[in-house]
């Protein structure tokens, strides 16, 4: 939740949500819950589905480079996205298959 990265990672999403809300983002969030809400107010992610996973089982799920984008279909991993590099025609795309 404090993580300057995964923030940037979540405002991309942000701006990608608002042009096509039909994107299915889910956030697996890592923190303390004070920090939930300054997360919000500052990515402006409030509308995206979140839930929180702490300690070793978000570690588990999403590994020590962080952030961890994942493009899951039937809970399984698909692919994975750099979020510097994120590109929403390459998540429409992916959807479409």
């Amino acid at each position: 939740l404090t993580c300057k990265h995964c923030r940037i990672a979540a405002n991309k999403m942000r701006v990608i949500h608002k042009r096509n809300p039909e994107i299915p983002f889910y956030f697996v969030l890592n923190g303390e819950n004070k920090d939930l809400k300054p997360f919000f107010e500052k990515t402006f992610t409030e509308d995206i589905p979140h839930t929180m996973l702490l300690g070793r089982n978000f570690i588990f799920l999403a590994g020590t480079n962080l952030p961890t984008i994942f493009l899951v279909n039937n809970s399984m991993v698909e692919h994975n996205i750099d979020y510097m590099n994120m590109d929403q025609d390459e998540i429409e795309n992916w959807l479409k298959k």
